[in-house]
């Protein structure tokens, strides 16, 4: 059976566009124009997973998805917010109200396919993405790394963290939308990199600043540095100009009135601990 989209924009275009692609990959589509009507047809034609503006007549979006999750049929429907407010507060409100995920226009088609793809995966299977990334979780890529290497083939499972003092050295001067803004657009560009580098790989990620990678041994080194490069130019992006000449925030020391400069966010790699628990569980 087909799975079912109801797709929710005031604006014909956009929702002509969504309607096409999505019917092109197989899926069955309903449409709304506005938050009323969506909640009938979202009673009406059951859907799988709801893609909704936000800024619509009668009743905006996040009303729509707040009503939504507080309702205990409908609690578990993957919803994935699509809209032209990229403001912080605006990205914040609509992760409260408990959007699956949160994406901006203008957005990336096959992003938003993968999301949508990954979203329902999930529903089915029981699990749930990060809120604001879509991304698998790390329990995901380890269970996949098990059985890689079960079936006999060499699975490399990696962490890549992001250091807690200039996360919260980041999160007080920048805020909590913005950093999870950050997340969001690094958590993709390692998709998108593992998808074009290493056919096969898998990016996951646990808490809102460690990502998992599942590599097979020929990415190896090369891969991580070019990863490295990549997520730095990246995530400098996402501060001042005068930060990143200073290479971190500068923050007074209130007791001694000392300068402490927190270094910009990078990301840590080690090999994963749940590798460890991978090996064993494949040898036993």
């Amino acid at each position: 059976m087909k799975e079912k989209l109801l797709l929710v924009d005031d604006n014909p275009s956009v929702l002509q566009v969504l309607q096409v692609s999505f019917q092109f990959l197989g899926y069955t589509i309903f449409t709304a124009r506005d938050g009323i009507e969506a909640e009938i047809m979202l009673e009406k034609c059951h859907p799988d997973l709801l893609i909704l503006d936000v800024m619509m007549p009668g009743k905006n979006g996040f009303a729509v998805c707040r009503d939504l999750k507080r309702n205990p049929h409908l609690a578990s429907l993957p919803v994935i917010l699509l809209t032209a407010k990229t403001e912080e507060e605006d990205v914040c409100w609509g992760l409260d109200c408990g959007a699956d995920a949160y994406v901006t226009k203008p957005y990336e088609p096959r992003q938003l396919e993968a999301l949508v793809r990954q979203l329902l995966d999930d529903a089915r299977a029981g699990r749930r993405s990060f809120a604001w990334t879509g991304l698998p979780s790390d329990t995901r890529v380890v269970q996949e790394a098990v059985a890689r290497r079960e079936a006999g083939g060499v699975a490399v499972l990696l962490e890549a963290k992001l250091p807690d003092s200039s996360v919260e050295a980041y999160c007080m001067k920048y805020g909590q939308a913005r950093f999870r803004q950050m997340v969001h657009a690094l958590g993709w560009m390692l998709v998108e990199e593992v998808r074009n580098r290493a056919p096969g790989g898998l990016v996951g990620q646990r808490a809102d600043d460690t990502f998992f990678l599942l590599l097979g041994a020929e990415e190896g080194e090369k891969l991580r540095a070019e990863l490295t490069e990549a997520s730095q130019a990246l995530i400098g992006g996402y501060y001042s100009e005068d930060d990143r000449v200073k290479g971190g925030i500068l923050f007074k020391d209130p007791i001694t009135h000392s300068l402490d400069r927190i270094p910009l966010m990078h990301l840590e790699w080690q090999p994963s601990e749940a590798a460890e628990r991978m090996a064993v569980a494949a040898g036993s």
